[in-house]
């Protein structure tokens, strides 16, 4: 993503510290231009911290915004099929695992969970809510993995990609929101699904998200993932419009959801 010279010009003036790994703006922005300054800080990885008024990374964001301000420009989530979840769609991906209301609260004690493509611990946030005694996690991007590694004490990451994790059927619930792009390896977002159904234990539920084009397009492919779906009496429900719409985009959406045999 090619960023904009005025929003380069407000991160060569940032306070970027290395030291505690944050970015504070230099100035009240007006807000359609903090906008675009927070999108490219948070495509570089921080979180806005309302507490401390800065944008938090986990790694040094010296570095991360010199390379922006060489090159001018950003390779954006989107880019790599990453739309992050939303804390309400995350907590209804829960309840879909644990057949509860949306409350969450409990839905999962106990349990034993997989998010198998985590990003920024949005879905893992919500497993942690809903009592999961240990949420086990994988993500492939270095610095949103970093930050998985200390989010709690119930969290484990155990692959930095997905498809090198141990096959090994060890779980009560999966909830994920794949990447809708395929990855450098071909894996697609039906791949990912396909495969984290493998790690449930027998009556063990997974819930997913996915582009709403395993609905209705007719290759090979996903034809023969619906009817995988329906064979095992699998559900496929339209998420409603906008629900991605934080993330900077409309793309339509389903949940899927499965039981183990």
């Amino acid at each position: 993503m090619k960023i904009a010279e005025d929003v380069l010009a407000v991160l060569s003036r940032v306070d970027a510290s290395a030291g505690d790994k944050t970015v504070r703006l230099p100035e009240q922005l007006a807000r359609k231009h903090y906008e675009a300054v927070n999108k490219v800080l948070v495509e570089l990885g921080g979180k806005w911290n309302r507490g401390r008024k800065a944008h938090l990374f986990s790694e040094d964001p010296e570095s991360l915004i010199e390379q922006c301000l060489l090159t001018g420009e950003v390779g954006t989530r989107a880019e790599r099929g990453f739309f992050p979840t939303s804390a309400e769609l995350s907590k209804r991906l829960v309840a879909e695992l644990a057949l509860l209301p949306l409350s969450g609260v409990g839905a999962l004690e106990g349990m034993r969970v997989l998010e198998p493509s985590a990003g920024d611990g949005d879905i893992v946030e919500a497993m942690l809510f809903a009592g999961a005694a240990e949420v086990v996690v994988c993500e492939i991007d270095d610095k949103q993995r970093a930050a998985l590694y200390s989010m709690n004490r119930r969290v484990a990451v155990a692959a930095g990609d997905f498809f090198d994790m141990p096959l090994l059927p060890a779980f009560d619930a999966v909830g994920m929101n794949p990447p809708f792009a395929k990855d450098p390896n071909g894996h697609d977002a039906i791949d990912h699904v396909s495969r984290a159904f493998r790690f449930l234990k027998p009556g063990g539920r997974l819930a997913s998200i996915l582009p709403s084009g395993v609905r209705y397009r007719e290759d090979r492919k996903h034809t023969a993932f619906r009817d995988w779906i329906d064979s095992i009496d699998g559900t496929m429900v339209d998420l409603p419009d906008g629900s991605f719409k934080a993330a900077g985009t409309n793309v339509s959406t389903v949940l899927v959801t499965v039981i183990a045999p």
